[in-house]
């Protein structure tokens, strides 16, 4: 039967796409939420395919643990390197090279903390980048010609051996924690003198010290964070603000709460919030509370979190998104190794979307930019959301967007649907999948998109009281994009 416009009594409709939200379950939720989404972006009333990856820097010869950026701001002419830890070793690469150059060799570690500043150096004040672990203890990269220092800090009398695994920077000093035999100590240097940290008896603002914060649990501090006015000292449990320009009037309080973070290298600060991976889910805080970002809005997700996550987990933030790498199963009894998913939260839009695919070692944001080192072979450094690389490395990436179940009316049967969209693609001929499920069955259209933007019609015969709304890509690594979101229409008879 022929089903003319005038005959559609019902419809529903995606107006403004937004990412996945599942702490209401699986039916009726809004229609701009998706249930279950992976490798999908929506912003500016898009529904499109997530930009891939794209290889930027060759591989270390290992996996890649540390991964930043120094940026030489008294050497400009030289310009910013990456550096990397991979292999018991630490190299340098400037942005777009070809090659590593290793700069130091034989370390025990290849996690280490990092904080840039400057120093003297033979007369001159030259940028430096601090390293420190718990296991090899201080290092120093200088801007001006790359070379690598050990270092051996003067931190008074009964101290000598201690190694920081967490480095800090405010109030003009370097701050370090984290040291095995020294779990609730916070040590401080002397300002503008990254490697000094004695005291000065007769003049105590311009001496280096320590701050002892037990709290009698058996927690340590796990990481520093300036965060807007003050540094956050953080353990698993507690997060301390430490407030001060000078040991004569540092101050150290407590934050409230105890959804605390499972490990350092998932905490990010943007401006007016830290994040962090807690104990099945992301956490939050605001600057007094330590919270739950939202709690179950990715419970699916979350539920199928691999044991693992909480040893590998890593995190950068840019451009206000929050990106989390985790060990996330497909099935219940799967055993992963390492990060095969990312969460991504925009913290301006209040979002979250899942990717899959994609094996992160380490994250480093850059002008903008993410950059991670796979943890696959070949151990190469790639370009996060390359907006002219679709697909992961010429792979396609399976793309899914689907609603919770909609009820429309429990009174009604919903029968002869159709679906009407804008859409185009970067190939000619590209297929896409459109489903529409109900309790009784589903149905599967292949919509062929093409590279100048058109409007489609998809008419499916199926019937029942309840839907759902699956679009899906995954065959061929080429972006696609719905513009102005979905429009759903059917008939209605009494059920």
């Amino acid at each position: 039967m022929a089903v003319s416009d005038s005959d559609y009594e019902g419809g529903f409709q995606i107006p403004a796409p937004k990412g996945i939200y599942q702490a209401e379950g699986d039916t009726n939720l809004s229609v701009n939420y998706a249930y279950r989404a992976q490798n999908i972006r929506t912003e500016r009333g898009l529904l499109a395919s997530a930009y891939g990856t794209k290889e930027a820097l060759p591989s270390a010869g290992a996996a890649i643990e540390t991964l930043t950026r120094f940026p030489r701001r008294n050497n400009p002419e030289a310009g910013e390197v990456f550096v990397a830890a991979a292999g018991g070793a630490i190299y340098t690469i400037p942005a777009g090279g070809t090659a590593w150059t290793k700069r130091g060799e034989g370390f025990l570690s290849n996690s280490w903390s990092t904080v840039i500043y400057e120093t003297a150096k033979d007369g001159a004040t030259v940028d430096v980048l601090i390293l420190s672990n718990a296991k090899d203890g201080m290092v120093a990269l200088y801007g001006d010609d790359l070379t690598l220092e050990e270092k051996t800090l003067a931190l008074g009398e009964g101290y000598a051996n201690v190694k920081f695994a967490v480095l800090g920077r405010y109030a003009e000093r370097i701050w370090g924690t984290g040291a095995e035999e020294h779990p609730d100590s916070l040590f401080y240097s002397r300002p503008y003198d990254p490697f000094t940290w004695t005291d000065v008896p007769e003049t105590p603002e311009l001496g280096g010290g320590m701050i002892q914060q037990p709290t009698w649990d058996g927690d340590s501090f796990l990481s520093l964070q300036t965060f807007g006015g003050y540094l956050l000292a953080i353990k698993r449990n507690t997060v301390f603000e430490v407030r001060g320009t000078d040991p004569g009037s540092f101050t150290i309080s407590e934050a409230y709460g105890s959804d605390g973070p499972m490990l350092s290298r998932s905490i990010c600060v943007d401006r007016t919030s830290m994040l962090f991976l807690t104990r099945g889910d992301i956490g939050l805080y605001d600057g007094s509370t330590l919270r739950l970002l939202a709690r179950n809005a990715l419970h699916e997700t979350m539920r199928m979190l691999g044991g693992r996550s909480g040893e590998t987990a890593a995190a950068c933030m840019c451009n206000h998104v929050y990106y989390l790498a985790l060990c996330v199963k497909e099935n219940e009894n799967d055993v992963i190794q390492e990060n095969n998913a990312v969460i991504e939260y925009d913290t301006e839009r209040g979002t979250f979307m899942l990717r899959r695919g994609m094996r992160v070692k380490a994250f480093c944001g850059v002008d903008g930019e993410v950059y991670y080192a796979d943890a696959q072979t070949p151990f190469t450094v790639r370009r996060y959301n390359a907006q002219d690389a679709p697909g992961y490395g010429g792979t396609a990436m399976q793309c899914l967007w689907e609603t919770a179940w909609l009820d429309l009316g429990k009174r009604y049967m919903k029968r002869e649907f159709e679906l009407r969209f804008t859409a185009d693609a970067d190939e000619d001929d590209f297929p896409l999948e459109v489903t529409v499920q109900t309790e009784k069955r589903e149905k599967t259209r292949v919509v062929l998109l093409q590279k100048d933007r058109r409007d489609y019609r998809v008419k499916m015969h199926l019937k029942g009281l309840r839907v759902k709304l699956r679009i899906a890509s995954g065959s061929r690594p080429a972006g696609w994009r719905i513009y102005g979101g979905v429009e759903v229409r059917y008939t209605l008879d009494e059920a």
